[in-house]
């Protein structure tokens, strides 16, 4: 950000996050006016969820590895999954809360 006095950079010496606004205190490096920036706070976008198969779908690759006694490849392939995320649903590691 440019100084309003002389057009010089400044930098940020403080910061406050505040409810209605977000307020930076400035300083030229030129000649050392201080001066105070604000802006809108940004908006906080919720995380996606990473889980892409539905609880009825893990039971379903479950029973199906189980009943056919085969491995991650073939429910991957028949469930058009990757055999990594089948092998970690398999395995426990992802899914556990899934009975």
């Amino acid at each position: 950000m440019n100084c309003p006095k002389c057009g010089g950079i400044s930098h940020v010496y403080h910061k406050k996050n505040e409810v209605k606004r977000i307020r930076r205190y400035r300083k030229c490096k030129e000649c050392g006016a201080n001066f105070i920036t604000e802006q809108p706070p940004e908006k906080i976008v919720p995380k996606r969820s990473a889980r892409r198969l539905s609880d009825d779908d893990v039971r379903e690759m479950r029973a199906y590895a189980k009943d056919m006694g085969v491995g991650p490849y073939v429910v991957g392939a028949a469930f058009d999954v990757p055999p990594r995320t089948v092998h970690d649903l398999l395995t426990g590691r992802t899914y556990k809360d899934v009975a």
